[in-house]
């Protein structure tokens, strides 16, 4: 393979290198767009369990029909790259709250809390810290 690639010119390995990129770019390109649907559909389909988990908890835990919608409701993002990692932390975060015996009413205002900070996070959380102590 080596010994025809020295014999070619230089012009020729060049029209060579044109048609195989011309082929190559668009196949590695559909393969990376199949790749990362593949990726969010994983993505979604654990979603899907672990809300699935959260409802089966709340029902063995006696929530009323109100209560598990108000706390799912309130767990509801719309999925894009960062509010996706929001939704999961979301759902961990509620997760543990109804473990830990929370009503929904406490579970929904933590949530609204911690989304409050999310959007307005305190940039020097130490010197606040210091002001209080």
């Amino acid at each position: 393979m080596l010994e025809w690639l020295e014999k070619q010119k230089a012009e020729q390995l060049i029209g060579i290198m044109a048609v195989a990129g011309a082929f190559l770019v668009p196949i590695v390109a559909i393969i990376c767009t199949l790749w990362a649907r593949v990726r969010r559909e994983e993505c979604r389909t654990r979603q899907v369990e672990t809300e699935a988990a959260l409802k089966q908890q709340m029902i063995e835990r006696g929530m009323s029909a109100d209560e598990m919608v108000r706390v799912l409701e309130s767990g509801h993002m719309k999925p894009t790259s960062d509010e996706e990692k929001r939704a999961k932390e979301d759902i961990a975060l509620m997760q543990r709250m109804i473990d830990n015996g929370m009503s929904a009413d406490e579970i929904v205002r933590v949530l609204e809390t911690a989304r409050k900070k999310a959007l307005h996070p305190v940039k020097d959380e130490p010197a606040l810290a210091a002001r209080r102590g």
